[in-house]
């Protein structure tokens, strides 16, 4: 393969700090200076570059920190709405059932006050009462929860 460039050497010597953050990057022989003479501003080059890098890291850190705790309160933001939106779902499911419950249990009471009551028919009103009482949220406590426990949801 034929190189892209033909290197010659200058007797230059050039030092770099490749660190986009570092407020000088080039240290080179010149007409006027020697690069050995430019070792003291090179070291404190180096210095202020790694100084430089590492509060860039701990600030990144600080950031990722932050953005975790951000996540975290968002994500309990959401998981606090959920429960709300099921809690006020139960309460609505259990006002549903209770008012089923008390027009189920009017409606028993019109059947029994017919004047002719067979077995058939007394037999459904007991399974009646029975289907009554099991959905009323306020017959049965087990069915009712006013902890703020998002396990019993």
């Amino acid at each position: 393969m034929i190189p892209r460039y033909d290197h010659e050497p200058t007797r230059e010597l050039s030092l770099n700090i490749l660190n986009w953050t570092a407020p000088r990057k080039r240290w080179s022989d010149g007409k006027k200076q020697k690069i050995e003479d430019c070792l003291g501003s090179f070291i404190q080059g180096l210095i202020e570059a790694a100084s430089q890098i590492r509060a860039n890291r701990d600030q990144r850190r600080l950031d990722e920190i932050r953005w975790e705790e951000e996540r975290n309160q968002q994500a309990e933001c959401v998981r606090f709405e959920e429960l709300e939106r099921r809690k006020v779902e139960k309460l609505r499911d259990d006002a549903n059932n209770w008012q089923l419950s008390r027009l189920i249990s009017d409606y028993i009471k019109q059947m029994e006050s017919l004047s002719e009551i067979n077995i058939e028919l007394a037999e459904w009103i007991k399974w009646a009462k029975n289907h009554a009482f099991t959905i009323d949220p306020l017959k049965n406590p087990s069915k009712l929860s006013f902890k703020n426990d998002e396990h019993k949801f």
